[in-house]
């Protein structure tokens, strides 16, 4: 049998107690023979022995003959003991007796084995061992367990928690120091005593007993959270129930576990009331508090939005801001956004337009500044936009408004140099031909053509002035509207009548076109100003026209009369058709000089239209002609 590797899987190292060689050898051959590999000290008498125990060579069992020179087994197995206390001793003997074999194994020993019966020798021997490494282990299990005893006291006895075990009636058995100093009543006045004992709030007990019964039953663990009354004031506590079992799984004894939790209570109370607030702000904000990831996706958005875009503060998570711009404002914006985000700078007065709730575009400030997570990488952005709509129309209304007015002054510095040369002309027509019939060697030829060309300049003269009362009238909002029975045949011939001498002279045939008869067009409107836009438009026809033909009528319709004036004049560029209709304003404001009038004809009849009720346009062609077009309501007198 051999037992080498099976044992210690090394040399075993025997220190035989032994007087004769030959029994020396005889035991060294049996364990030799038994698969034994040996590393034998052989001690012939005490001295040796000691020697050999005190030199600290390694000892893994030790064979000692009963009667040695000078002292025997008992003496023996004492210097054992005390030297090395863990090695394994077996008596050898051929004479012991039963009576001795027993005491010294009462002293000690291991075993004993008989001379005459050596085959029994290995299997002491391994067994002696065996029970060692057994005793070995447990002895080692024992002091780990104390170590950790100790471990766990030194942390029990200083940890800031309370520490309690409790029976199965509920009586503290253990309590950790900690609790003096959360209660101010010493650890040993809870010993041996329950909760009731205690005179603990009835209420707490009652909650408490019940957890703590649960967990015997069941041997899961509780955690509770409770508030108690201390010493100074009352406290937040969090405790755990943790089971320990026994040998058969039942539960004996209950760890409980209570950490005061104070002090973070009130920070999370601290805290919730600080999101409250925030959370208030930002609802309560007339701005729109949002944040998105780095994709721009948005991640939270405040209820604004649904003020401003056709989403919700639930429905927007997911999109992007450019989700909700046009086309080109969306690709502006996207490009800031990815040059920002490259950079992680903020962002910073981002004006973009959006398509508002209502269809109608809304221009927002966007304000926002980047989110970094805990190693500083980019998760995002955190922002507000700003509704800045009527802001920027109000900004767009100033900057055209500043544009009318710089046209305005435009306008009106070559309005007054027009007027200059408009009033200078007939002027000096009268002035002029007015000293030259002082001559009195003027024929009475000469002197009437004088007398008819101061009549036209005082008459061109009368006409200027009387256009600038009527812009300064209009302008002064003191224009009043005088309404009578009016027969529009009537008006369209006394134009004709006062113009045609005009046309005639410029070789142009002015024709007026009624298509209704008298009674069906008569109409309650202001005949002073359906002559003065007639007049206007006519004169303006016969004034830009070079060719034959002037032409104005008008289309009587069922709730209105559409009047028109036809020419084939030099036309008016497309650019120019709206503005003509301003004041100060001709077609061509640079070869304007070149013309006669104040350029108020077509702003005075567009005031006298919209006054009346009706509305003006022109359709023209430059190097065509003009078809200047008005309606008036008919308001027919039956």
């Amino acid at each position: 049998m051999d037992w080498k590797n099976e044992i210690i899987g090394l040399p075993l190292n025997v220190i035989i107690l032994e007087d004769s060689s030959t029994d020396f050898e005889l035991i060294s051959e049996q364990l030799r023979s038994a698969g034994f590999a040996l590393n034998i000290n052989h001690a012939y008498n005490r001295d040796e022995f000691i020697s050999l125990l005190s030199n600290g060579n390694c000892c893994d069992i030790i064979l000692s003959d009963f009667n040695l020179p000078g002292f025997d087994a008992f003496e023996a197995l004492e210097i054992s003991k005390k030297l090395r206390p863990d090695t394994p001793f077996i008596c050898i003997s051929g004479s012991i007796g039963e009576e001795i074999a027993i005491e010294i194994l009462k002293n000690g020993a291991v075993d004993y084995v008989l001379k005459d019966r050596p085959n029994r020798l290995p299997f002491a021997v391994k067994r002696a061992l065996d029970e060692q490494k057994e005793k070995s282990a447990l002895k080692l299990a024992e002091e780990e367990l104390k170590r950790n005893e100790a471990k766990f006291r030194t942390l029990t006895e200083n940890i800031p928690d309370i520490i309690v075990r409790f029976d199965k009636n509920l009586r503290h058995i253990y309590i950790n120091p900690a609790i003096e100093k959360i209660t101010g009543i010493r650890k040993e006045h809870f010993i041996g005593k329950t909760n009731e004992d205690l005179n603990m709030p009835m209420e707490l007990v009652s909650i408490w007993n019940e957890k703590m019964n649960y967990v015997f039953q069941t041997g899961e663990q509780r955690i509770y959270e409770f508030d108690f009354e201390t010493n100074d004031s009352t406290h937040s506590f969090l405790s755990m129930l943790v089971p320990e079992f026994s040998e058969d799984g039942a539960v004996h004894t209950l760890l409980c576990v209570t950490r005061d939790i104070t002090d973070r209570k009130r920070i999370e109370n601290d805290l919730r009331k600080s999101e409250e607030r925030l959370r208030d702000i930002i609802f309560s904000s007339a701005d729109w508090v949002w944040e998105v990831d780095k994709e721009g996706r948005y991640t939270f958005s405040s209820q604004k939005v649904k003020e401003l875009l056709v989403a919700s503060e639930k429905e927007i998570l997911g999109k992007t801001p450019f989700d909700f711009m046009p086309e080109e404002e969306a690709k502006r914006v996207s490009e800031i956004f990815a040059g920002v985000v490259t950079k992680r700078e903020a962002i910073v007065d981002l004006e973009n337009w959006n398509i508002g709730k209502n269809g109608e575009l809304i221009c927002l400030l966007t304000n926002g500044r980047p989110i970094l997570n805990e190693v500083g990488e980019l998760i995002g952005y955190r922002g507000i936009d700003k509704n800045i709509t009527e802001r920027k129309l109000s900004e767009q209304e100033l900057i055209k408004a500043k544009e009318r007015a710089e046209e305005s002054d435009r306008l009106k510095s070559a309005f007054l140099a027009n007027m200059s040369h408009e009033i200078r002309t007939p002027m000096n027509g009268i002035l002029g031909f007015a000293g030259l019939l002082k001559n009195s060697d003027l024929s009475g030829e000469q002197q009437q053509e004088y007398i008819r060309i101061i009549e036209k300049s005082g008459e061109r003269m009368l006409n200027i002035i009387n256009d600038i009362v009527s812009i300064s009238k209009i302008e002064s909002g003191i224009v009043d509207v005088r309404l009578s029975d009016t027969n529009i045949n009537s008006q369209m011939q006394h134009v004709y009548d006062s113009l045609v001498f005009d046309a005639d002279s410029k070789g142009i045939n002015l024709s007026c076109v009624c298509e209704a008869a008298d009674n069906e067009v008569i109409v309650r409107t202001d005949s002073e100003k359906i002559n003065g836009i007639l007049t206007n438009l006519v004169k303006n026809a016969i004034k830009y026209t070079f060719t034959v033909k002037v032409e104005y009528g008008y289309t009587a319709k069922d709730d209105l009369i559409e009047f028109y004036v036809k020419d084939t004049g030099i036309g008016i560029p497309k650019e120019r058709q709206d503005a003509i209709f301003e004041r100060f304003i001709q077609a061509d404001i640079v070869d304007k000089m070149a013309r006669q009038g104040a350029g108020l004809g077509l702003a005075i009849s567009k005031a006298y239209v919209e006054m009346l009720g009706g509305k003006i346009w022109v359709e023209s062609e430059e190097g065509v002609g003009s078809l200047f077009s008005f309606t008036l309501p008919r308001n027919q007198v039956h």
